[in-house]
């Protein structure tokens, strides 16, 4: 009859508490060992199984089928024994531990063996670094690998943005976009901890292609504006690409851009080219163009002036002047004193007496002004009183009547002097200046031409006797 192992209540306790202990996230591979000489027969295999570490203590799952007792040893001190196949025990991490599956009758009858030697869970406070071999340029595409490492708890992904865009979890990162790119990345451990983000800073060039054609450049232009124009230079040009677009309007200089204003009224020519990277220049082309004015609708009359005074002496010219804001004066007409109508600007006077003159405007859209009126009058010329003059005396012909009108009218100025024919035939001027007048006798038979009369300085009397002399 085999004899049964004695375990203390102690031990039995101890086996209950193990399976409290939480589980670890490092997991350690079971270990099986073959059981040799054992009393019974076949080897008796004995497997354990890490549940958890926690600090300092580790916690072991164990099985040994056809063992009737498994007894835990820390060197040669026996720490556990179950009186059962199965169970769980508690150890501190640092040391070695042997497990005996006993199949005989007395203790290390029949063993079988193995050994556990637990250690302490790293902790595991520090983030992956993560690195790319992203060169500066690429022609047509470039591929850019990251790679990342972690020596605590390993990494669990990384990540990357391609220009801000969306978060994507990967390693390798392809970009076929021809210009600048910002590739930012980072990676995450088995423990949480995070990466600060990186960047990486690259340019896809196109490939290099000999280009011998010149652009190609197109304009939007209208043949006519009204007020102004914008016109609008396109380029292309599938080589090298557009360097500059260039452009002369109307025979000036060439200035280079893509947008040409104009509001400048009349016909024009605009001549454009472009040149491309590559240095071809394109054959320049034209474009003819007209900005005109804007036509507004014009009710308004023009507005006339004149410059006409109240008198004039021997002659009048009156000046008309119009002004139209809309369509612009067509015509400016008269009538003077009720005459014929008259197109014209200025009209000329030389009959004494009062006149009348009507004048008006009518401008491009046919708006005819009211007519206007102006009076004037037009007097003999009268010679200057200035108490410095002479008093002639003038014996008319007995001929001529007593109460006839006599004149004496200055050869140089025009000015007149007149005097009534008195008794004995005289007539008398005063204030008469030094001259050449000729005198004039006005009776019922008109005027009559006498004589020229000189009228000599520092002479304060000149008498005509009717006698043909000077």
């Amino acid at each position: 009859m085999k004899k049964r192992l004695i375990v203390p209540m102690a031990a039995v306790a101890l086996v209950g508490l193990m399976a409290s202990f939480a589980t670890s996230a490092y997991a350690f591979p079971t270990k099986t060992v073959a059981c040799t000489g054992c009393h019974s027969g076949p080897n008796v295999a004995i497997t354990t199984t890490l549940v958890s570490t926690v600090g300092t203590t580790a916690t072991y799952n164990f099985s040994a089928p056809a063992a009737d007792a498994v007894v835990v040893f820390d060197g040669a001190t026996k720490i556990f024994t179950f009186l059962a196949n199965t169970g769980q025990f508690a150890v501190t991490t640092g040391k070695t531990y042997t497990l005996y599956a006993v199949t005989g009758p007395t203790t290390g009858d029949g063993v079988g063996s193995t050994t556990v030697s637990p250690v302490a869970p790293v902790v595991d406070s520090a983030a992956p670094v993560t690195v790319s071999d992203a060169a500066s340029t690429y022609v047509s595409s470039g591929t850019i690998k990251l790679t990342a490492t972690d020596a605590g708890s390993g990494v669990a992904a990384t990540y990357y943005k391609l220009d801000g865009g969306a978060q994507v979890a990967g390693t390798s990162v392809t970009v076929s976009a021809l210009g600048a790119h910002t590739l930012e990345y980072w990676s995450v451990d088995k423990a949480g901890n995070t990466e600060a983000h990186k960047t990486a800073s690259f340019t896809i060039t196109a490939p290099v292609v000999l280009d011998t054609t010149a652009p190609v450049t197109v304009s939007d232009a209208l043949t006519t504006y009204v007020s102004n124009a914008t016109i609008r230079l396109t380029a292309t040009d599938a080589g090298s690409g557009v360097a500059a677009t260039y452009y002369v309007l109307d025979g000036g200089l060439p200035v280079a851009g893509t947008t040409v204003s104009v509001s400048a009224a009349g016909a024009h020519t605009l001549q454009f080219w472009s040149v491309d990277v590559a240095g071809n220049t394109e054959l320049r082309k034209s474009a003819a163009f007209t900005v005109t004015t804007p036509v507004v609708l014009d009710t308004t009359a023009p507005v006339t002036v004149s410059d006409a005074k109240a008198s004039y002496v021997a002659s009048a010219t009156i000046k008309l002047t119009a002004t139209d804001a809309g369509s612009g004066v067509a015509g400016t007409y008269y009538i003077l004193d009720g005459g014929v109508q008259m197109a014209g600007t200025s009209a000329s006077v030389t009959t004494t007496g009062t006149h009348t003159i009507e004048f008006w405007s009518v401008d491009v859209a046919g708006n005819a002004e009211t007519y206007k009126t102006a009076t004037f009058t037009v007097t003999d010329p009268v010679a200057p009183t200035t108490g410095k003059g002479h008093t002639v005396k003038v014996r008319i012909p007995k001929e001529h009547v007593r109460g006839h009108v006599a004149t004496l009218t200055d050869l140089a100025t025009g000015a007149k002097f007149t005097a009534a024919i008195g008794e004995r035939g005289v007539a008398v001027f005063t204030d008469v200046p030094t001259g050449r007048y000729k005198l004039t006798i006005k009776g019922k038979h008109g005027n009559k031409t006498i004589r020229t009369v000189v009228v000599k300085d520092r002479v304060a009397e000149t008498q005509y006797n009717g006698e043909d002399r000077d």
